[in-house]
């Protein structure tokens, strides 16, 4: 069992015997608790500091290496930074993650001289950045890291311009703040160009759940949500039974936005239920090669009932409706159900909503564990650019940095952030341990072709259910890209 799940099932033993005692005394109204963000600054600066020297040593002197390390960060618009997670402007906030990052990079300089510069960069101008840096070779004043979101790092892959960090000596991913599923999933036979380190913080809060609203349900009927998960009895069939009891006419006899749902989202879920039902776009056969496994039958059986699902009257989807005046939340208490991340809860806990967390269903009862699928829009990996001249210094730094946030930013952002601030009840924490123990990737995302994902994604507003005519117009390119991906096997293995 990794740590993390160790530390949210610690957690969630500590807050039941917590409800133990406390229930001789005043009752906690849900969603009015407040967790105690750390300790004083200088109590924790030192146990920092022993922690990082004590618990798996890494061998780098310290010394004034004295180098700035300048990231180039995707972004789109505040909303979609659930966390800064390179740089922040001050420290001593009393907001534990950021002061966490702050002492972090204070660290870093002051043992080893080593300096971090962010630069944001919108998300469809990254690539852009990337070949005009590799074409004039510049390292001086250009970046060193790449941190990307999985949707767009396909633009900036197989062609060059990153390390295979594989082959950089100072990095181990056998250590454990490196994401394994996220390295092993990405690699292209021994290429590693993407890589997940927990100095990165977006793919924690990318990480696809669904949220309940406990009150409608219960005066629906529904009261045995968390037992109906617990017995993997939590499947696609039964969310469509329950989601449908949420519908409710405004009384005009049409669907529209005034309306109550059962669901109401995007096209999020199409991609959010394949991949937490074990399907990928991409995957390796029984020889290590590539193949397009959205093509089998079973993962095209599986997107049509996803799709058929989402058609139902009680599933709004506010992509196809998105002209309409009045559009329908979860937040605002009119749908049962939604799909969303463990980021979402930033918004959700700021309301009066009393929900609850649970994962993504099964797709049915043969499926073997729930999932975490990282949302390709909402997380985050890391590169190093072709253009460094000391690969090994930098590996050493994201070392250095990943151990740090491992041991001390980490306990924060689980303990005090998404289980103490993100959550309503103990079951909550409970689910999340389920999560976070299985949470996946797909390789045909990160090496996708020309956004045929997205493609995926929207076919909802096709009304049908078959894909097979989508793959049939995609066939070439598909092919295409297959080899491409296949030769890069061949070169690297």
């Amino acid at each position: 069992m990794n740590k993390l799940v160790r530390a949210l099932l610690l957690l969630l033993a500590v807050s039941m015997l917590f409800i133990c005692f406390a229930g001789c005394g005043k009752t906690e109204v849900p969603g009015d608790k407040e967790t105690k963000q750390g300790t004083q600054e200088t109590e924790k600066a030192t146990e920092t500091q022993k922690q990082v020297e004590t618990e798996v040593p890494l061998n780098f002197a310290e010394g004034n290496y004295d180098f700035n390390i300048k990231v180039c960060h995707w972004y789109v618009d505040d909303g979609w930074i659930a966390w800064h997670e390179i740089t922040v402007d001050e420290g001593g906030t009393g907001d534990a993650i950021n002061d966490g990052i702050y002492d972090r990079n204070s660290w870093l300089e002051e043992k080893y001289g080593i300096t971090l510069e962010n630069d944001y960069v919108y998300q469809t101008d990254v690539a852009d950045k990337l070949r005009n840096q590799i074409s004039s070779g510049d390292d001086k004043d250009g970046y060193q890291l790449v941190v990307n979101f999985g949707y767009k790092a396909s633009h900036t892959t197989g062609n060059d311009w990153l390390v295979d960090l594989s082959s950089v000596s100072t990095i181990d991913f056998n250590h454990p703040w490196w994401n394994r599923e996220a390295e092993k999933t990405l690699r292209l036979g021994n290429l590693v160009e993407y890589a997940v380190s927990d100095m990165l913080l977006q793919d924690k809060g990318g990480t696809s759940v669904m949220f309940f609203n406990k009150l409608k349900c219960e005066e629906l009927g529904i009261t045995d949500v968390y037992n109906t998960v617990r017995r993997n009895q939590w499947t696609l069939e039964k969310l469509a039974e329950y989601a449908a009891l949420g519908y409710k006419d405004d009384g005009d006899g049409v669907v529209n936005g005034a309306d109550e749902f059962g669901i109401s989202n995007g096209d999020d879920p199409v991609l959010m239920m394949y991949e937490c039902f074990g399907r990928r776009f991409m995957d390796y056969d029984e020889n290590g090669a590539a193949y397009y496994s959205i093509r089998d039958v079973e993962s095209q059986e599986a997107l049509s009932d996803i799709y058929d699902f989402m058609y139902n009257d009680w599933f709004f989807n506010t992509w196809i409706h998105r002209g309409e005046e009045v559009i329908p939340s979860f937040g605002n208490e009119q749908a049962l159900f939604d799909f969303g991340r463990v980021e979402t809860t930033k918004n959700l806990r700021q309301k009066e909503l009393q929900y609850g967390i649970i994962p993504v269903p099964l797709y049915d009862s043969a499926q073997e564990h729930y999932y975490g699928w990282v949302h390709d829009y909402h997380d985050s990996m890391m590169a190093m650019m072709a253009t460094v001249p000391d690969p090994e210094k930098i590996g050493m730094a994201i070392e250095l940095l990943s151990k740090y946030s491992y041991y001390n930013i980490f306990p924060e952002l689980y303990d005090v952030v998404i289980c103490g601030k993100g959550t309503r009840d103990v079951e909550s924490i409970e689910m999340l341990g389920t999560i976070f123990a299985h949470r996946t990737y797909d390789m045909g995302i990160v090496y996708d072709v020309e956004n045929f994902t997205d493609k995926v994604l929207r076919y909802t507003a096709t009304g049908s259910t078959e894909i097979a005519t989508l793959l049939a117009e995609w066939e070439n390119k598909l092919n295409t890209k297959l080899d491409d991906i296949n030769a890069l096997i061949d070169q690297y293995s």
